[in-house]
């Protein structure tokens, strides 16, 4: 085995300088990953507000189409669903921990009528993180809307 010797005037690392290395290596994972989090929770935020707003003209459509009540409901578990009366769930859907819904002038069920139309407009709050937004139901036509607050 050939062994490798230093020639003189090369000398290897301090320890101080490979602990600063180290140190600039663990701040910079660091803060990569924190920036990954923000952002993954920023997508998980996004594809639930899409797949909500989607979930919630399949619940106009079906009550229409059907000619018949169907409710759509929040869930204390991190879920919402879709239901035909008491007994038939259409749709069950699970959404991340961090996604609270909470009731600001209507209750967390929201009932569409044979013509698609909702019996009671108003306002649900959507917390995601740091983040807000409104869920807003206009009474009439069932028609609703998004607001980032």
């Amino acid at each position: 085995m050939k062994r490798i010797r230093m020639q003189a005037g090369e000398d290897g690392f301090t320890l101080a300088e490979v602990m600063i290395v180290l140190l600039a290596l663990s701040l910079l994972t660091g803060a990569g990953w924190y920036s990954f989090q923000s952002f993954h929770k920023s997508v998980q935020t996004k594809a639930f507000l899409k797949s909500l707003k989607k979930d919630l003209y399949f619940t106009q459509q079906t009550a229409a189409v059907n000619e018949s009540f169907v409710t759509f409901v929040f869930h204390q578990d991190h879920t919402y669903s879709v239901r035909m009366g008491a007994a038939k769930v259409y749709k069950k859907v699970v959404y991340p921990e961090f996604i609270t819904v909470e009731p600001i002038t209507m209750p967390l069920s929201i009932v569409y009528n044979p013509r698609g139309n909702i019996s009671q407009g108003g306002m649900l709050m959507i917390r995601a993180g740091k983040k807000r937004f409104h869920l807003v139901f206009q009474i009439g036509k069932g028609r609703f809307y998004v607001e980032e607050r």
